[in-house]
């Protein structure tokens, strides 16, 4: 077979017709074997076409030369495709030379240096468009705008992609116009555009199915576990993500395989079944011992979470300081808060104010433009530090946007919503819900929740017991019958074996499983409370208690014992702060405190005498109004 026509079929992209002629032959030349070896990487053959492609290269093929290395980089051995391109990159000219700097990039960007993908890859776009090659510059516009969404310049990454969609759909080549099609859906998911994100990824899953690409069907799965996260189906964002790992083994894809295992230990590792969260780690080291950033983040994460907060202080420096080496701007700022995070639970708190002021900053920097799917949980897992921060004088400025991430974190995926298997967390500050297994359930009857907070804190109750504390104004028959009701979906949502009963059949007593271990975020306030941990008081109160319960002197009363402890607890540290004079911890605080209770009069008064003498014109006008309406 000519030459010409392993190149021809290549330009039209029939690589198959190209692998069939050339392995029917009994000795290939060195320019045949990397024709062979460019087919079979290019149909996903990453076993077959690795001694072809390097045995050209070894003989001088530059083709192979470049290819080889951006297989290298496909199969996760990152490292050595970055340093295996920069080799070969002053021997390229031409074609190969732009090929060589577009992979580069790719393997950089892999690696996390995404200031110097962006240098070679808009040095490879130059070249492809000089070179006229409208179609190969378009995919390297789409890599460019994955680097910007990475980066967290969603708008930038849009922009391009809207440029590119269209020339791409008309090509002859649909898989480039998918890619983009990815690229776009990550955006629409990012930002919340769930109607968007839903047409998307029907979009990708019939375009793939069309095209019979394994590859992109698993890219439209990638796109519909992120999309269940989001609507908060977690059941089925977890069940997916196991599909996903388990084919993209069989595909033998790298990123899609740390993608779905990075996820799967950390449910893991949250969860508090360690074992299986390392041995997931080590299963991908072993694959491939090329370690990303983002593996070796979770690794410190996940030495924090077992209780070694020296191992975990070491890992997240690590990663810090290579995040830095790689101009990773969003992986450096994480590493930063986890590094203050740790010397906030180690009580160093010198160290943790050192290291906290410049990450909030870097926060402020990327939190903008990331979505639910990333840095939301993030805060949620560090929500006592960021309350910490809030307290302090210097820092105090910087957080009220970031709170605010906090604040619409309800939506979102909860940090422990990979629980274990026994715990059922009962959310009563603010809202009311309960999550078994991390999962939050959905009961048939509204108000079953309260009943479960009673029980939880009264074991050994009856249905009386329970009708009298939370329904003492209705008709007992009606109260009587509502009480079933709910004991019923209690049963239903969370499990027969949940709900225990004893004693007589007309008056059985009502306990909680021992075998689940319940939790309420009130008594976690509480406690904090008590153990002069005001950040992680604040942290766990995110409003009154059983919001939107009325009639119910048992329910007032635990609104009022929450509130007031907290309360005493900050108006305590408020006369620590006056005897010091601390004005501006004294402002901070007395915002806390109207924060638990907006009609503490005497904190409005002692807040607005403190922001007279340090306050901005501004912020002490908006005090003197608050004021005002407090006492008018």
């Amino acid at each position: 077979m000519a030459q010409s026509n392993n190149v021809e079929c290549l330009n039209d992209f029939d690589y198959q017709s190209t692998i069939d002629l050339l392995s029917s032959k009994d000795e290939l030349t060195f320019r045949e074997k990397a024709l062979l070896g460019v087919s079979l990487f290019r149909t996903a053959r990453f076993e077959e076409c690795e001694p072809y492609l390097l045995e050209a290269h070894q003989h001088g093929e530059i083709e192979a030369s470049v290819e080889y290395g951006n297989l290298l980089r496909v199969r996760g051995r990152t490292v050595e495709a970055i340093e295996h391109l920069q080799q070969v990159l002053p021997r390229t000219s031409g074609l190969h030379h732009y090929a060589c700097l577009r992979w580069l990039g790719a393997a950089l960007y892999q690696g996390g240096r995404h200031e110097d993908a962006l240098e070679r890859l808009s040095s490879a776009l130059h070249g492809y468009e000089t070179a006229q090659l409208p179609q190969i510059a378009l995919r390297v516009r789409v890599m460019i705008s994955s680097i910007y969404f990475a980066s967290g310049q969603h708008g930038q990454a849009k922009a391009i992609i809207d440029q590119s969609l269209l020339p791409l759909e008309q090509a002859s080549d649909k898989l480039p116009y998918l890619s983009a099609m990815y690229n776009l859906l990550n955006i629409e998911l990012e930002t919340g555009n769930v109607e968007k994100a839903e047409e998307l990824i029907r979009l990708l899953h019939a375009g793939a199915r069309d095209l019979g690409s394994p590859r992109m069907l698993l890219y439209a799965k990638i796109g519909q576990s992120q999309l269940h996260l989001i609507l908060g189906s977690y059941q089925d964002y977890f069940a997916l993500l196991e599909d996903i790992r388990h084919e993209a083994l069989q595909l033998g894809e790298y990123q899609m395989i740390e993608w779905a295992t990075l996820r799967l230990a950390d449910h893991h590792s949250v969860s508090g079944h360690h074992a299986e969260a390392i041995k997931l780690l080590l299963d991908l080291n072993q694959q491939y011992p090329h370690k990303s950033m983002e593996t070796r983040l979770l690794e410190a994460l996940m030495a924090r979470r077992r209780g070694d907060l020296l191992g975990a202080l070491r890992r997240f420096r690590e990663v810090a300081s290579l995040a830095e080496a790689a101009q990773s701007r969003y992986t450096s700022v994480r590493a930063q808060l986890h590094i203050a995070y740790v010397h906030y639970l180690l009580n160093d708190f010198k160290a943790c104010g050192h290291d906290l002021l410049p990450a909030i900053e870097g926060l402020l920097e990327i939190a903008g433009g990331r979505g639910p799917t990333s840095i939301r949980p993030e805060l949620e897992e560090l929500s006592e530090l960021l309350y910490y921060a809030s307290l302090q004088p210097e820092m105090a400025p910087y957080l009220p946007s970031v709170m605010e991430h906090l604040a619409d974190l309800s939506g979102a995926m909860p940090a422990d919503v990979f629980a274990p298997s026994s715990t059922l967390e009962l959310l009563t500050l603010g809202q009311q819900s309960a999550l078994k297994n991390g999962v939050p359930v959905s009961f048939s009857v509204a108000g079953v929740v309260p009943v479960l907070v009673y029980l939880a804190l009264h074991p050994g109750s009856t249905r009386g017991d329970v009708q009298a504390a939370l329904f003492p104004d209705r008709e007992p028959e009606s109260a009587g019958a509502y009480v079933r009701k709910c004991l019923q979906a209690i049963r239903e949502g969370l499990g027969g074996d949940v709900l225990l009963s004893e004693g007589p059949y007309r008056a059985p007593r009502y306990t909680l499983s021992r075998k689940v271990a319940v939790t309420l975020d009130s008594q976690r306030a509480l406690k904090f409370a008590s153990e002069g941990n005001v950040a992680g008081a604040l942290a766990a109160y995110r409003g009154e208690f059983l919001p939107g319960f009325s009639g119910s002197e048992w329910v007032d009363g635990m609104r009022d014992r929450v509130r007031t402890t907290l309360l005493l607890t900050l108006e305590r540290l408020i006369g620590e702060a006056e005897a010091a004079h601390e004005w501006s911890r004294v402002v901070l605080l007395g915002n806390q405190a109207l924060r638990v209770d907006p009609y503490a009069v005497e904190i409005a008064e002692r807040r607005l005498r403190a922001a007279r003498i340090v306050s901005s014109p501004a912020e002490l006008a908006a005090y003197v109004a608050e004021w005002n309406r407090l006492t008018n």
